[in-house]
């Protein structure tokens, strides 16, 4: 199999690899997840994140064994071990499409927010490239500045969160959740599928790019996945409900921005009132480091195809195109959900499904030939390096 020479080797604790994790997974949806699931479900819409990481679960399972397997190496180098140096690029160049296009969707869908409730008159042509100036700081500065700075703005964001939740829970009113399950059941089946492949199996195959390569702790990294998971799936939860309680499914699925009306329904006397101010704060923190993220991501993956071991070079040009892309190919909110809820699965099956399927079928078979375990222990971490998939061959 072929071999490609290694970028250089950066590390980052476990407490920053949960939070980058939390941000990407939950990233800009936790504002408008209730509007997608009340669209399909109505009032049945708060359960689905519960249902969805029940049934997501084995791929989470999936992803780790992978980086059990593969324990030295991110994804790109995965897929040229397994399927050789041409198909392995090849699978490459269509995996870097999915962050590529994500984070110009992203990137447009908070700047038609921006223009909605904050800057009415400022062009769109000026809110785009100040975002992409940020994320392009970001993604230079590197994966591992990026951990420190986002488990530094992790502590407001929770306390915001636990704010806002708890002055919004006065208002809440469980009469608007029934009748349950009234709608069609292929209905529940297209918002569990839209949740656990849009939430879950999108960002768990991109956290490949730095998991388990760039984690100190490899192994006590598998529980900060799972932390990580849960707790974004109890956070879409709480907010979906909140949203379905307070608003009614009627509301919530025609308001774009559900969190951000919830926000500006708290009064408590004459004393605290309309908190969306700190749902901005969240909205721009989760939506920041998931972009930062999305744009590292593309530029390691293109470093790699292009053999080049420093891949910050490549921050600037490719954040300028991606600055261009995001200008150009969403001019409006109805092309921007087009490619959300139909467009971007073109590249999630393949990506998220096809690949990952292949990959795990080619390894297994490749395991059982040269007499290795199929689902190492992690207790076996202290054992020589010769024992691990990819040293062997």
């Amino acid at each position: 199999m072929s071999k490609t020479e290694p970028q250089p080797q950066i590390q980052i604790t476990n407490p920053h690899f949960f939070v980058l994790l939390t941000f990407m997974l939950v990233g800009t949806t936790f504002l408008t997840m209730p509007t997608t699931l009340a669209d399909r479900v109505m009032q049945d819409g708060w359960w689905i994140p519960l249902v969805s990481m029940v049934v997501a679960f084995p791929f989470v399972y999936l992803i780790i064994l992978f980086g059990r397997w593969y324990p030295n190496q991110s994804l790109p180098e995965m897929l040229v071990t397994v399927f050789g140096n041409v198909v392995g690029k090849a699978l490459l160049m269509i995996v870097l499409l999915l962050p590529f296009y994500n984070g110009a969707g992203h990137t447009y869908f908070f700047t038609a927010f921006m223009n909605t409730h904050f800057f009415r008159n400022t062009p769109t042509e000026f809110i785009v490239p100040s975002l992409m100036f940020v994320i392009i700081i970001g993604a230079f500065m590197g994966i591992e500045v990026l951990g420190r700075a986002a488990i530094i703005s992790f502590v407001p964001f929770i306390a915001f969160l636990i704010l806002i939740t708890i002055f919004s829970f006065g208002d809440v009113e469980i009469r608007y959740l029934l009748p349950i399950l009234e709608q069609e059941p292929m209905r529940y089946i297209d918002a569990v599928f839209l949740f656990s492949s849009k939430i879950i199996a999108t960002n768990l195959v991109l956290m490949l790019f730095f998991y388990p390569k760039n984690i100190e702790k490899k192994y006590e990294a598998e529980k900060m996945v799972y932390l990580a998971y849960f707790f974004s799936c109890f956070l879409l939860f709480v907010t979906t409900f909140m949203a379905i309680t307070i608003l009614g499914p009627d509301l919530t699925k025609v308001k774009l921005f559900t969190g951000f009306s919830l926000g500006q329904r708290v009064e408590l006397g004459d004393i605290i009132e309309r908190l969306e101010s700190m749902l901005l704060i969240m909205f721009f923190v989760s939506f920041y480091f998931m972009n930062a993220l999305y744009l590292y991501i593309f530029t390691v993956g293109v470093s790699f195809l292009t053999k080049v071991n420093n891949y910050k070079p490549l921050v600037i040009p490719l954040g300028l195109i991606y600055m261009y892309f995001a200008l150009t190919e969403f001019t409006n909110l109805i092309e921007d959900s087009a490619y959300y809820f139909y467009g971007s699965f073109f590249f999630i099956i393949p990506v998220c499904y096809v690949i990952p399927l292949l990959l795990f079928m080619f390894t297994i078979i490749h395991r059982k030939r040269n007499g290795l375990p199929l689902f190492p222990n992690t207790k076996q971490k202290k054992k020589p390096s010769h024992s691990s998939y990819a040293n062997r061959t």
